[in-house]
């Protein structure tokens, strides 16, 4: 149980390095990028469907 406090009080007591920035940044990054394409079909799907004139029940889910 001691080695455990240890460890908390080691990492509370180190500072975040600009390496640990820079790694935490890109992972934010990414996670923002990766969304992106969801975000998007949400906003031109009404269009899309109105334009091929299908119903917007269409961009939901694929099946197997």
């Amino acid at each position: 149980m001691s080695a455990i406090g240890g460890l908390d009080r080691a990492l509370d007591s180190t500072k975040i390095t600009g390496f640990q920035s820079a790694i935490i940044g890109l992972c934010a990054l990414t996670a923002m990028i990766d969304g992106m394409d969801t975000q998007a079909i949400g906003m031109v799907a009404p269009a899309i469907a109105s334009d091929w004139q299908v119903p917007a029940a269409a961009f939901g889910p694929a099946d197997h």
